[in-house]
């Protein structure tokens, strides 16, 4: 029998939004560009939502290599972890 369910909406839990976006930041500097905040937030939470990773490729006019994702991911754990 389920006793609870525990929703956990950024923050409530586990405050997720802040080192998403600061690992999303760093992986633009890498790429000489930037990622404000009002940019950033035009990601959360809308179903036409910006996506950080094909708004860069679009920015740098090439696609760009797996790795690059899989640090940022890695980036974005470290982050959360601390």
């Amino acid at each position: 029998m389920t006793r609870a369910v525990v929703y956990d909406f950024d923050g409530l839990i586990l405050e997720t939004e802040g080192p998403t976006y600061q690992s999303w930041a760093e992986t633009y500097e890498e790429h000489g560009q930037a990622l404000s905040l009002q940019e950033w937030s035009l990601t959360i939470g809308r179903v036409d939502h910006v996506d950080p990773w094909e708004e860069l490729q679009r920015r740098l006019g090439h696609p760009l290599d797996a790795a690059v994702a899989e640090r940022r991911r890695r980036r974005r754990d470290e982050l959360l972890h601390a």
